[in-house]
């Protein structure tokens, strides 16, 4: 599993995730008691998590100079299978579209970073496109 993040400029909640997910038509959604992670099942096999995480637990210069300066409110740390990204890849876009923000790799800075205008540039994406 590999984690990457949404990060968004609007506050979101966990519901808010769990909503946009059920427009994309996916398998099946739950939100333990705790509220604080939504796992969904896009389609048989293809799963992610969604972790509602806090803008303090990032400490790296590069990290908390992103989240000022794209004056970040809310993000999640998304695990999952790297092959899953194009399953998950519609529910990416509402939420882009939707609350805005980026979608960011677990890396300095959360580089590179992607955003509505450009997420059809996803790494993963083009290599597939190749084979």
């Amino acid at each position: 599993m590999d984690d990457i993040f949404y990060m968004s400029p609007k506050n979101i909640k966990i519901e808010d995730i769990d909503e946009t997910a059920k427009r994309v038509s996916v398998k099946k959604t739950f939100i333990p008691q705790s509220k604080d992670v939504l796992e969904v099942e896009y389609c048989d096999g293809v799963m992610a998590n969604w972790f509602c995480m806090s803008l303090e637990d990032f400490q790296e210069l590069e990290d908390t100079q992103f989240l000022s300066d794209n004056k970040i409110k809310s993000i999640f740390c998304i695990s999952h299978h790297p092959s899953s990204f194009p399953v998950i890849l519609p529910h990416i876009k509402i939420l882009l579209q939707e609350y805005g923000g980026w979608i960011g790799n677990d890396a300095e800075g959360f580089q590179p970073c992607f955003n509505i205008g450009n997420i059809d540039l996803w790494p993963c994406l083009n290599e597939m496109k190749r084979t």
